[in-house]
């Protein structure tokens, strides 16, 4: 963040008056997990004058209720809230949900999110900042979770459970990413990297094993099924909650 930081307050130096950071710059410095690549040039809003930009800043005009800015380690930026629905407004909704996330696990509430939506009801692209929104949660607790979550009611697959601690006869077995309880389904999303210690593998095997003795179906998925064939990982989940018309 120092460097954006950096950035930040010497593009809001060349301006006349108050600025803040915003969009995928206050998103940086806000350390939101969102998906692709931050511009390059510093985006900046303010609450009057003209908009303007070159090859290091782009100045945007808005209106900038006194509870949609904070301080970000010494920088004026938009807040997390506003961020995400600035962000959230121009992006795909999977996109925005992987936003709405992360906000609430930065400590962003859904009320804040809900009076910002309520403050810019009439902008452009806000039914898709609102839809991120609510279908946000903090017990994603990962970019893939997020976006799994999102391909889940793109193809109207049930709501799961999130993070539920699942045991059986002998006690704690683990904690899994998705759970279907009434159908007894386990989804688990496996980033790169999960499992890169010989032990930790094993480990994950045993409690596979556990999970299905106690009944459970487990159907697993990494980051390239879900982008690249998320069809794919939706028919083996559709197979397993006996959802035949899939």
């Amino acid at each position: 963040m120092p460097d954006v930081a950096f950035r930040v307050l010497a593009q809001q130096a060349r301006i006349r008056g108050p600025s803040w950071a915003s969009h995928g710059t206050a998103g940086e410095l806000h350390k939101l997990d969102r998906l692709g690549r931050a511009s390059g040039a510093v985006r900046l809003l303010k609450s009057s004058g003209g908009a303007w930009r070159d090859a290091e800043v782009s100045v945007g005009v808005a209106q900038l209720p006194p509870h949609h800015v904070t301080n970000v380690a010494g920088v004026p930026a938009t807040s997390i809230a506003r961020t995400v629905v600035d962000l959230g407004r121009r992006s795909t909704l999977v996109s925005a949900v992987v936003l709405a996330d992360s906000a609430l696990r930065r400590g962003c509430t859904t009320a804040e999110l809900e009076q910002v939506l309520a403050d810019c009801r009439d902008w452009p692209g806000l039914p898709k900042a609102a839809a991120a929104v609510a279908q946000a949660s903090p017990l994603a607790e990962s970019v893939l979770e997020s976006v799994s979550r999102a391909v889940f009611v793109r193809h109207r697959l049930p709501a799961p459970e999130l993070q539920v601690s699942v045991g059986d006869s002998e006690g704690f077995i683990g904690r899994v990413d998705f759970l279907w309880r009434e159908q007894r389904v386990v989804g688990e999303s496996d980033g790169m990297g999960k499992y890169t210690d010989i032990l930790d593998l094993h480990a994950e095997k045993v409690r596979q094993e556990r999970l299905e003795c106690a009944g459970f179906t487990i159907i697993r998925w990494t980051w390239d099924d879900i982008w690249t064939r998320s069809d794919w990982v939706v028919a083996r989940l559709a197979r397993a909650l006996g959802l035949s018309n899939r």
